[in-house]
């Protein structure tokens, strides 16, 4: 937890201005990073937690497509 919140953030994502304090942090967020949440409805997200309260509060099904990149 110590080292997620107040550690040092030295490994930046290539591809976005985010860093990260550990390096399997970075490699989590460059998995995702610059991918598009597509909601049923055609709304986009910059991430699957925002998509997913989306979905829940307007009761819209989710693409299964996305639980194989997390």
């Amino acid at each position: 937890h110590y080292l997620k919140v107040h550690a040092v953030k030295k490994f930046q994502c290539t591809q976005c201005d985010k860093s990260f304090s550990t390096e399997a942090a970075k490699i989590a967020h460059l998995r995702i990073c610059g991918l598009e949440f597509i909601c049923v409805c055609d709304k986009k997200f910059n991430s699957y937690e925002a998509l997913l309260t989306h979905a829940k509060r307007l009761s819209h099904s989710v693409d299964e497509k996305y639980k194989n990149l997390l």
